[in-house]
């Protein structure tokens, strides 16, 4: 078993973020940016009330997986579904941490 931080609850709370699309004849034009900046920012401000400590998703195919790690996501090497996750404090970061 991994070592935990002192008063670190066990699963680590994160929230998962579903999958994004854009429909194709709107694909190019920096619609999943967009979507995907509107979540973080939500996920942003709901870690203010629900006590997060990142966002996770599971990407369908390596192109996703690309994009989502343009935005600072990181694979989670333990998940044998490839999860990615960013923590709030880069969002933080990223952000701001008024939103």
């Amino acid at each position: 078993m991994a070592q935990q931080q002192r008063n670190q609850p066990d699963p680590v709370p994160v929230l998962l973020l579903g999958q994004l699309a854009v429909d194709k004849a709107y694909q190019g034009q920096g619609h999943a940016a967009s979507l995907l900046q509107f979540a973080l920012k939500s996920a942003l401000r709901a870690a203010e009330i629900v006590g997060c400590v990142g966002v996770v998703t599971h990407p369908l195919d390596d192109g996703v997986r690309g994009f989502y790690a343009s935005w600072g996501f990181k694979d989670l090497p333990f998940d044998r579904r490839r999860a990615m996750i960013i923590r709030m404090s880069e969002l933080e970061q990223q952000f701001g941490a008024a939103i």
